[in-house]
């Protein structure tokens, strides 16, 4: 089947608050140019439609965000 690519991006801050305390911003983007992952039917139908792509099977474009604080 065709090649499945996905991109994925992350960006962190983090900003120390006194010696051993670090705030962390980080913020990720999960499949950021929205790729499908199609899923084939894999056998041979007799009639025109059964080479019909319904659905995907791969996620859609997802973002996550996370704070976190180290001390």
């Amino acid at each position: 089947g065709p090649k499945v690519v996905r991109f994925d991006m992350s960006i962190v801050k983090e900003v120390a608050i006194v010696r051993q305390v670090t705030f962390r911003f980080e913020a990720m983007v999960f499949n950021i140019f929205n790729n499908l992952n199609l899923n084939p039917v894999a056998y041979a139908g007799a009639t025109p439609d059964s080479y019909q792509i319904t659905a995907a099977v791969d996620q859609s474009r997802t973002m996550q965000l996370a704070f976190r604080i180290t001390f």
